[in-house]
């Protein structure tokens, strides 16, 4: 998804506020569909700009995940000003900055990336929000989850 750096801070106050008691994180995986339709809609209201890209699911996750990032890349565009991707552990990082790297080797310059934790970056939070959103609304047939979100960009990498 897309947020302007001044958005950051309005962002993950709403995140943290969304929290249900005990939460250290907001997120839908346990969410029940009356919650998850809210969680939609606050991040739905928020300043930003959501880009899915999908990918069908193959024997091979990690080739997925490659088409994936290096589509979001081209999608973003050179006017992106840094990539902020939640953390999978050092190894699976190091993947996703050669994929970041390479797209920005691409366009000329070194494409700025930060892998946070995602219990630590409540603007990651939101971005959970929209994916698990989408998967749902494709998985289930929940398209309350899609208008609640509002305008979005969806990108498909069929045939991965």
């Amino acid at each position: 998804m897309f947020a302007h750096a001044t958005a950051e801070d309005g962002i993950r106050s709403a995140m943290l506020a969304a929290r249900a008691r005990g939460q250290r994180r907001t997120h839908l995986r346990n969410e029940g569909e009356k919650r998850a339709l809210l969680l939609a809609e606050l991040v739905g209201g928020l300043a930003l700009s959501p880009l899915v890209v999908l990918g069908s699911p193959c024997s091979r996750p990690e080739r997925v995940r490659v088409k994936c990032l290096e589509r979001l890349a081209v999608e973003c565009g050179p006017r992106i000003e840094r990539v902020v991707i939640e953390s999978r552990g050092p190894g699976l990082d190091r993947n996703d900055r050669r994929v970041l790297a390479a797209v920005g080797a691409r366009w000329g310059y070194a494409l700025p990336y930060e892998f946070p934790i995602g219990r630590d970056e409540p603007v990651l939070w939101a971005a959970d929000i929209v994916a698990s959103s989408v998967f749902r609304a494709l998985r289930h047939d929940i398209n309350d989850l899609l208008a609640a979100l509002g305008d979005m960009t969806v990108a498909d990498i069929d045939g991965v």
